[in-house]
């Protein structure tokens, strides 16, 4: 059985809407990342690399952010009770990292193009959710292959990947699956921005 789950209106539209606002204000305190993840696929010809914005809501293991930054009791916390409802997961006590992500238009970016890819967190025993904050191109690309050594290993070889589904940003909409399974984002190429919020818990 899959652990990739598709939950459609994961929050109330009134939240939805919200949520969008807030994060295409002024008021986010954004980041500069030059690469998501550091590339250990140097021969797959389909990475497109891009920078993104990211803001970092809450970290638990990182002593900059172990402590929710703004927006996170107007915005997080009513979506995690809102998770906890559709899901039956209390994210909220099991929480790992939170983060919200920005990719900008890219024309040169291909149909088949994605960013590097890469696990959320190598243990099996994490779950990670992505939530779409807005309605863009840009598509996830989900991988059948999972992480099952830390590529610090100096004998390490990394997979060769397959995909098992690419899924296109839908507001309201959030994909859940083993914070150990590759993954990537891709850029948007009609879409101004694609924005998502990601989530990585102790199931």
């Amino acid at each position: 059985m899959s652990d990739i789950q598709i939950i459609e209106n994961l929050i109330p539209k009134k939240l939805q809407d919200e949520i969008e606002k807030w994060i295409s204000s002024e008021e986010v305190d954004w980041r500069f990342l030059e690469t998501p993840a550091p590339n250990i696929f140097p021969n797959d010809l389909s990475i497109f690399n891009t920078w993104q914005l990211t803001h970092p809501f809450f970290a638990r293991d990182d002593p900059f952010f172990n402590r929710p930054s703004a927006g996170f009791n107007a915005i997080v916390i009513p979506m995690l009770y809102n998770l906890k409802l559709v899901t039956g997961l209390n994210f909220i006590q099991k929480m790992g990292r939170i983060k919200t992500n920005a990719l900008f238009r890219n024309v040169n970016c291909g149909p088949n193009n994605y960013n590097i890819p890469h696990v959320d967190n190598p243990n099996p025993n994490y779950k990670s959710l992505l939530y779409y904050v807005n309605d863009s191109d840009g598509d996830t690309f989900i991988f059948n292959e999972v992480m099952t050594e830390l590529p610090e290993d100096k004998n390490y070889i990394p997979p060769k990947l397959t995909l098992n589904r690419r899924v296109t940003p839908k507001k309201g909409t959030a994909i859940m699956f083993n914070s150990n399974r590759y993954h990537a984002s891709s850029s948007p190429t009609k879409s101004d921005r694609r924005y998502v919020i990601n989530f990585v818990f102790i199931e």
